[in-house]
């Protein structure tokens, strides 16, 4: 036998075949369900853009028709055209307000006089030309001849479209040069016509007609040009894309101006009044009101709809073909409706024909119908303006109407094949923000945006480029974690990496290929162990970082074994085909080549050499993957080829933009589809510098269940609020994705590498070092977002200890990064266009309402005292005020652990007080006969709120099961949790995982726990206080192997950890580059330097902590105080105010009175005021993350390609996977019995 195998052997027996299959490798597949509602979404959004855009058309004709001197249902013609200007500046006021609310939360540089003045004159000429075509032209002639004009405002479209496509794409210049000849030919039939058949028009409109659909034609003027290369134009399109908000407020205004000017002027040039404007009949104005509606509001929503279904992909079918058809189907019912009531009008009169027909529609009544009186106006158009008898007339209007139709076809031919990116920005989408009213459909098929890119070669195609460049870094950080945990991460990168394998098999056309390297950072990953027999001591790995090598190797195990080819179906070798060990300055790394290819590095971390936690792991992995392995090569090449130096600093440019960190814990755990969501959002909009996802809890408990629902109402309102209003203030890092170019930005990552020397530097640095890396971002003007649909589970604390040991840290880093942001809060917003003052207001009131947390809950206990007691309501605040001050006092005094249990007691009794105060609440609504009251409404309000907020969330509506369990704990949150984060401040140990660790590791470190003998007693220093013990034979025992302990500090060190794990696991030694070597002992010498405080420096944080504490909880209590004590006193120098009693169905009870206090009506409507605009927040982003859902699905193949989904090889034995779509998987069922848990699918050779 080979000794190899022998060996192989004597460590895993080949007969032990059976299989504990602990890891989740499921396949992520498109349900039935998503592709049946991406089908629906896509037939919706079809039919509404067609819907809207016919109510559009049809309101809009009629209302042109309302101010020709043949309509005799509306007389008040200063009145109509009134309207029908009102109709044409709807559009620029809509704009106008947009951008004055973007500039409220942003600031934007000026246009140059040149631009202004160039555009201003170019949107005056083409404002003119529409308000002058739709007002003084198109009411001389039919609706049917109306609606064919409006097709052939696309005449200097179509010429710049060829000018533009003839420079760098020759043979795409075919339709638009069809399309300009087909509108040529519809211009010359329809003179043809109009002058030799049609003989009753006035030639001037002829010619007016032809101006100013030219005229109008020139309102996309901008649409056309990107590709012009003259200086003019290109000056042009950089003011106009650098001053989009301030040039779109200045078109408004002058389109605003020009088409007032023209409809104020063509009244008295008309021989009309406006003087007359008032007497409009009764009948008259609610038509022309009503037509009004519908007009403006059809074509809001119109647009915004085929916005929303360019966004999801659906642009042919849901965008293009409804706009196209839109003339064809009003042209259809028009001839219908027509056809219908002349065939009525025959059957009642059967000796008359077309023109008695028409004559008799012509009649005045006001009392018909509004219906009626608008069919009479569509039949009276038609039959007095057009010779409908002469069939050769009627046929070349149709044939001129023909080529428009189809001319527009054609010049907007490139809306069906220029492809759209996933959520990408409507101002991406579309050139201009507005839609032209008097011609929706065409509007927005021409504000269509076209890029017109240069020929693409092989090497220069933008999408193999792109697969190419897209570099993700996975930057996980362990230390801890269960073996268990480790599995879910692990099993999570395997998923990642087959994931991957199929993406880069699909066509160029996928978003989701990408290349990525997953590190983790792994702290405190050595440990010694003494030989006592050989008289040294070993420097080896310890158990956590062994269960982390198990998990590879099971989860490889898992993942490999439908590729592996010699094997006979039983146990599957679990090594990886590639293992290295490598020994670095910072402790050591283990490499491995995952299953398809991509590499895995672990960076153990020796606490003799570099400092724990996880800051500086994050530090370690920035600085290797971006300065040492990003930056110096592009450094490295611009020195070997000076020459080169602008194009190798426009390519590191480029490479950081498209590189990404992906942040992890060392117990998350997340599907591929998550992280390619993320991508979407740092993609497609170059100015997010992070983007975080939907973070899960997970594990089972009261603890967990409280976490899982308040965790969801952060997520649901409080950060989808920061993404509306704002930024998010805190992307966590246990999932995460950082923009390389925002992290390598001045003073991100150098700031986030200092070390704290000050008491408010360890809140920030060390205790919440997500939120401070959040900030450090903000302040250099990059925008952080969130992604509702990228989901990653994480466990929460499940103890309460550990909870609240947690949020000890939390907390106090929360409040001093708010401070800092809400201090340099006018400089930030100089420099952010995210963090407007607008939302620094929102951010300062929310703030407030969380430091008087504990007042809300003495004003809660007090009236619950006060209704249960029959006390005066002052004596109850007074007794209320008592508990929260004993706690304090006892926080402030006592130790963590006694401070623990007295919480737990008062989390009891203030869960029973909540109790009693919603059955309060409720009995007063009760009592008072009515909800139509301020807390009546309140509840009703915030109840609705939470329950419409759960609906939106499907997938989480069961989480609501726990809101109760989260209603109860209010008081714990808002008062108690605040006082035990304050009152502990000083501590700056993490909280979590330390007692296990210590449980785990056997004994604690030398620090902690020290022994002495002193004579007959035995007394022992632990790090919360002293503890006398009498001596026992257990003691004695102790001290003796303190003793030992002792004298085996004094052995030598020996490090034997490589050869060891070479010898036991089958890793390959390897060694590190020269270069490589000296950049880890540079940066360890600069930055990460093991802190070894001496007692002088240690003491003095210590004291400014302990200073820090006492200004917090002073300045903590004062705010509440004042707050309580001015309710107090307003409460007793006042009686309220009286309001009157109404009951629920509206009615106003006389004699009876409701008595409202002035400050607390004043709590409630600042709360109502914050929890009603998170709640708007949230519908707006839960309609962009359906939208990103379903653009995200239209861009995966259909089950279709999942039928056979067999695994094959490639020449180097890695697995090549087919193209499937993922959708995320909850862990949570797996967390319960992560042992027993079985396969829903499995992948089958």
């Amino acid at each position: 036998m080979d000794n190899s195998t022998q060996s192989k052997e004597e460590i895993e027996p080949t007969w032990d075949l059976f299989n504990l299959h602990k890891v989740r490798d499921e396949e992520e597949s498109q349900t039935r369900l998503m592709g049946v509602v991406k089908f629906l979404c896509c037939l919706s959004l079809g039919l509404l853009v067609l819907g809207l855009a016919f109510l559009s058309r049809v309101s809009l004709l009629l209302l042109i028709s309302a101010t020709s001197d043949g309509s005799v249902h509306f007389t008040n013609k200063p009145f109509s055209h009134l309207i029908l200007g009102c109709i044409l500046i709807i559009p620029s006021i809509l704009t106008a307000a947009k951008c004055l609310w973007k500039l409220s939360f942003q600031t934007e540089s000026m246009l140059s006089a040149g631009s202004l003045g160039m555009v201003c004159l170019l949107e005056a000429v083409a404002s003119f030309g529409t308000a002058s075509l739709v007002v003084i032209c198109l009411p001389q002639y039919d609706i049917l001849t109306i609606m064919f004009i409006s097709n052939s405002i696309c005449l200097i479209p179509s010429v710049l479209q060829v000018i533009s496509l003839n420079v760098s794409h020759r043979f795409k210049v075919a339709a638009p040069m069809s399309g300009l000849l087909l509108l040529l030919g519809g211009y010359g039939l329809f003179l043809f016509v109009q002058m030799f058949y049609l003989k009753k028009y006035d030639g001037m409109y002829l010619g007016l007609v032809i101006l100013f659909s030219v005229l109008t034609s020139l309102t996309w003027w901008e649409n056309f040009i990107s590709n012009w290369k003259h200086p003019v134009f290109r000056h042009l399109r950089s003011d106009v894309d650098k001053c989009r908000n301030v040039m779109s407020l200045c078109i408004s205004v002058v389109r605003t101006l020009v088409t007032a000017c023209v409809v104020g002027a063509w009244i008295p040039l008309r021989g009309l009044e406006w003087a007359t404007i008032t007497d409009v009949a009764s009948h008259e104005l609610r038509i022309l009101l009503g037509l009004l509606g519908v007009q403006a509001g059809a074509s809001v929503l119109c647009s915004w709809f085929g916005g929303v279904a360019c966004k999801i992909h659906a642009v042919k079918r849901s965008f293009g073909l409804p706009l196209i058809l839109n003339t064809p189907v009003v042209l259809a019912a028009f001839l219908l409706m027509f056809r219908v009531h002349y065939n009525e009008f025959l059957q009642t009169n059967n000796n008359l024909n077309l023109s008695d027909f028409c004559a008799s529609s012509i009649g005045v009544a006001n009392n018909r119908p509004r219906v009626e009186v608008l069919y009479s106006e569509i039949i009276r158009s038609i039959c007095n303006q057009v010779d409908i008898v002469n069939v050769l007339s009627v046929s070349l209007v149709g044939a001129a109407g023909a080529c428009w139709w189809v001319g527009l076809i054609l010049t907007t031919i490139y809306v069906w094949t220029q492809n759209v990116n996933r959520i990408q920005r409507t101002s991406e989408t579309f050139v201009r923000r507005m839609y032209e009213a008097a011609f929706l459909e065409q509007s927005m098929l021409l504000n269509k945006r076209l890029h017109i890119s240069p020929q693409r070669t092989e090497e220069s195609d933008p999408r193999k480029m792109r697969r190419e460049n897209l570099m993700i870094y996975i930057c996980a950080t362990l230390w801890h974690e269960t073996a268990g945990e480790m599995l879910r991460l692990i099993s999570s990168l395997f998923r990642l990496d087959r994931f991957r394998e199929k993406r880069w098999k699909t066509s160029d056309k996928s978003d989701d290929s990408f290349d990525f390297e997953i590190h983790i950072m792994f702290d405190d990953a050595f440990r010694n162990v003494t030989d006592r027999e050989a008289g040294t001591r070993k420097r080896v790995i310890n158990e956590y970082v062994e269960s982390l090598i198990s998990a590879i190797d099971e989860t490889y195990r898992i993942f490999q074994k439908n590729i592996s080819t010699n094997s006979l179906g039983g146990k599957v070798e679990s090594c990886a085909s590639e293992k290295k060990v490598i020994s670095t300055p910072y402790g050591g790394r283990l490499c491995y080549t995952l299953p398809c290819g991509n590499d895995l590095h672990i960076h153990l971390k020796d606490t003799q050499f570099v400092p724990n936690r996880k800051r500086w792991s994050q530090v370690m992995c920035l600085y290797y993957l971006l300065g040492w392995r990003l930056y110096r090569k592009h450094y490295v090449c611009q020195q070997l080829h000076p020459e080169d130096g602008t194009k190798i600093r426009a390519r590191l440019e480029t490479e950081k933009k498209n590189t990404y960190i992906l942040t992890l814990d060392g117990d998350t755990e997340f599907q591929p589809s998550a992280v390619t969501l993320l991508i979407d959002r740092l993609r497609r909009y170059p100015g997010v510098g992070a983007a975080c996802g939907r973070i899960h809890p997970t594990g089972f408990g009261p603890m967990v269940w409280y976490q899982k629902f308040e965790y969801a109402v952060s997520h649901w309102l409080q950060k989808t609020a920061e993404h509306v209003l704002g930024s998010v203030l805190c992307s966590p890092g246990c999932f995460s994705l950082f923009r390389a170019a925002a992290l390598m930005d001045e003073n991100v990552v150098k700031k986030f590498a200092t070390k704290p020397t000050t008491a408010v530097e360890h809140l920030q640095y060390d205790q919440g070092e997500d939120r401070w890396l959040t900030l450090l971002l903000l302040q250099q003007g990059w925008r952080i977002e969130y992604c509702a649909g990228s989901d990653s589970y994480t466990n929460a604390p499940r103890d309460f200890k550990e909870f609240f040991n947690q949020r000890r840290r939390w907390d106090p880093s929360k409040i001093a990064n708010a401070i800092e942001l809400l201090g340099n809060g006018f400089e930030v917003s100089r420099k952010n266009p995210s963090v407007s003052k607008p939302f620094l207001l929102y951010q300062i009131l929310y703030m407030m309402a969380t430091l008087v947390g504990p007042s809300t809950v003495c004003f809660l206990i007090a009236a619950t005292l006060s209704f249960f007691t029959g006390w005066n309501y002052n004596w109850c605040l007074i007794v209320s005020i008592i508990p929260p001050i004993i706690y304090l006092i006892i926080c402030y005094t006592a130790t963590p652990d006694t401070q623990i249990t007295v919480t737990a007691a008062f989390t009891v009794v203030y869960t029973l007080a909540m109790i009693g105060g919603v059955c309060t609440a409720f009995s007063i609504i009760i009592s008072d006969g009515t909800i139509v009251s301020p807390i009546g409404i309140f509840i009703t309000a915030l109840v609705l709120l939470y329950f419409i907020t759960a609906l939106l969330h499907p997938t989480e509506l069961p989480l609501v099961l726990y809101g109760l369990l989260y209603l109860l704990c209010i008081p714990t949150a808002s008062m108690l949790q605040p006082i035990y984060s304050l009152a502990n401040l000083h501590i700056t140990s993490w909280g979590t995982r330390e007692t296990r660790a210590k449980e785990q590791n056997g004994s604690a470190p030398k620090d902690r726990q020290l022994k002495y003998k002193i004579g007959r007693w035995y007394f022992e220093w632990v790090i919360h206080g002293r503890k006398t013990q009498h001596p026992t034979k257990e003691t004695l025992e102790s001290t003796n192997e303190t003793d030992k302990t002792t004298k085996e500090l004094d052995l030598p060190v020996e490090n034997r950890w490589v050869s060891e794990l070479n010898g036991t696991t089958f890793f390959t030694e390897d060694s590190l580059e020269e270069d490589e070597t000296l950049f880890w002992s540079q940066l360890i010498q600069t930055y990460l330097q093991p802190v070894h405080e001496d007692t002088w420096h240690s003491k003095r944080i210590q004291r400014e902590l302990l200073s820090l504490k006492d200004k917090a909880i002073f300045l903590y209590l004062m705010i509440n105080v004042l707050w309580l004590g001015g309710t107090f006193l307003l409460q007793l120098i006042t009686d309220g105010i009286v309001s009157p009693k109404i009951i629920s169905n509206g009615t106003v009870v006389e004699d009876e009175f409701l008595k409202i206090q002035p400050v607390s009506f004043a709590f409630l409507a600042t709360f109502a005021v914050l929890i009603f605009i998170q709640f708007v927040a949230m519908l707006y982003h839960r309609i962009y993350t359906f939208i990103h859902l379903i653009s995200h699905s239209s861009t995966n193949v259909s089950q279709s390609h999942n039928k056979d989904i067999r695994s094959q090889t490639t020449e180097d034995g890695n697995l090549k996977w087919k193209k499937d779509l993922i959708m995320p998987l909850s862990p949570d069922a797996a967390e319960m019995s992560e042992d027993s848990e079985k396969h829903s699918k499995q992948i089958m050779d």
